[in-house]
């Protein structure tokens, strides 16, 4: 089973915004990481805030969250952890973000992760068209 909540923004405090280098992300939206520093093997809990004047249609269940790792090149992708749960399933639905709500979920960093910056990609859909979004930078030390 996986989680996502949404909720009314709570009080979890994002220590860095959304990745602003990425011009995929748009502005309107908040992809963020619950903090800055991470163990291999430990929960990433991220947050989608909506800041539109729109819904957008999301989907932020583990199977379509994506890590990817710095590196001299750019981003790299890196194989994502199914967390305690392997027996756990994603649904392809589309869920409605209403304008001003917060999704939530959890990622699981393999527990052989190498050491580095790191960050997650989704894509949620604006007005009929798909966008890539990232969170904030992170490190897995």
């Amino acid at each position: 089973m996986y989680r996502i909540l949404i909720a009314i923004p709570t009080l979890m405090v994002a220590l860095s915004a959304c990745d602003a280098s990425d011009p995929s992300t748009p502005l309107s939206l908040s992809f963020q990481t619950s903090a800055v520093f991470f163990s291999p093997g430990s929960e990433v809990n991220s947050q989608l805030e909506n800041n539109s004047d729109r819904a957008i249609e999301y989907n932020i269940c583990f199977a379509f969250l994506h890590l990817e790792q710095q590196n001299n090149d750019g981003w790299t992708p890196v194989a994502i952890g199914l967390g305690p749960d392997e027996n756990a399933a994603c649904t392809a639905q589309l869920n409605s973000l209403p304008a001003g709500d917060t999704a939530e979920t959890t990622a699981y960093l393999p527990s052989d992760l190498d050491q580095g910056t790191y960050r997650l990609t989704t894509e949620v859909e604006v007005s009929g068209e798909r966008r890539r979004i990232v969170t904030n930078s992170f490190e897995v030390r």
